[in-house]
């Protein structure tokens, strides 16, 4: 393929990659930025309380693997989640170095209850400016562009 291909797709990209920040990323940042005001959690504590959800093996570094965050940031928000009686810490079994995180009910409840407004929210905004019809064309297309996106390691396709 020739160079002026490969510049145009960037170019793009770009656009692409500025009109979702721009009109889907910051509007659902800013929905959910109400609920996190409503249970007092950063944007930090609220995607650590996810991933240790998700995330099966919850090693404090599996769990900066999987957000992409430093080892000292997740630990540092670990802590004040622990402080907040919503994770417990523990060591791993026969390893005494490697420090694993759980939610605690609290936690659950808490990450359960989050879920449910944030969603709320959404729909509530959803519903104002689009159909049902309209509505289920875009969760179709999130879902397949998540499950393209799923093949990629952004950490090795970025280098």
């Amino acid at each position: 393929m020739d160079i002026n291909f490969h510049n145009e797709l960037g170019r793009k990209m770009d656009e692409l990659s500025c009109y979702m920040n721009r009109n889907l990323i910051f509007p659902i940042q800013v929905m959910s930025q109400k609920s996190l005001k409503i249970f007092e959690l950063n944007n930090s504590e609220r995607f650590i309380l996810a991933t240790i959800k998700i995330v099966q093996e919850n090693s404090i570094k599996s769990l900066a693997t999987a957000t992409g965050l430093s080892y000292d940031g997740v630990s540092k928000t670990v802590c004040v989640l622990e402080d907040k009686g919503y994770v417990e810490r523990f060591f791993a079994k026969g390893d005494r170095r490697n420090t694993m995180a759980r939610l605690t009910e609290e936690g659950m409840r808490l990450y359960e209850e989050a879920d449910l407004v944030t969603a709320r929210i959404s729909m509530e905004a959803l519903n104002k400016r689009m159909s049902d019809e309209d509505q289920m064309k875009m969760m179709e297309s999130l879902t397949s562009l998540i499950e393209s996106l799923k093949s990629f390691d952004l950490r090795e396709d970025v280098k």
